[in-house]
């Protein structure tokens, strides 16, 4: 769920909770509105009607609270939709994908990985890499290398384009903040 749309759910939730607990008070002889419909609630059927109404809102509304608070934000899954369902595809699954193809080749150790998600109409990915290396000779070709490799394995698993990879390279035999592992 978005941002966006998480935050209109609790708002509304939180309004509708607020409408059920001023039903609730009315209904039993609390503020103007009741004394207003004396006539109204006099009847037996209807109050019972009011106060059903008012607890199945409330149950309503708590449970689409519970429901937007609890529930994980979209941006970190890729979602594949098609007429039989959906598959959601973690980031953390796309960048452990990332991390073992960095990881075949020797001399090389993977630092830090990100991989967005853009879900829109067509979905596609980015990805930032930093490798630290120790030949810093060949990283033209290196680096082409390891991109044609995380495209192909990123869209062999997700079926979706990769639109950008960067790939960064940190020199391990000079002192660096960054630590590679």
């Amino acid at each position: 769920m978005s941002g966006f749309k998480k935050f209109v759910h609790i708002l509304f939730s939180i309004l509708l909770i607020l409408f059920s607990l001023v039903m609730f008070f009315t209904v039993f002889n609390f503020g103007q509105v009741s004394y207003n419909l004396r006539e109204f609630m006099m009847n037996e059927v209807c109050f019972y009607i009011f106060a059903i109404i008012g607890a199945l809102v409330l149950i309503g509304a708590i449970f689409i609270m519970f429901k937007a608070i609890l529930s994980d934000d979209l941006s970190d899954f890729l979602i594949s939709k098609d007429k039989d369902g959906e598959v959601m595809i973690s980031t953390d699954a796309l960048e452990n994908t990332v991390k073992r193809t960095v990881d075949k080749y020797e001399g090389i150790r993977t630092s830090n990985v990100n991989v967005r998600v853009n879900n829109s109409s067509e979905p596609y990915m980015n990805c930032d890499v930093e490798v630290g290396v120790r030949d810093m000779s060949n990283i033209a070709g290196l680096g082409e290398n390891i991109k044609e490799d995380i495209k192909l394995n990123l869209e062999n698993l997700s079926g979706y384009k990769v639109k950008d990879i960067t790939v960064k390279f940190l020199d391990l035999t000079k002192s660096t903040n960054k630590r590679v592992v």
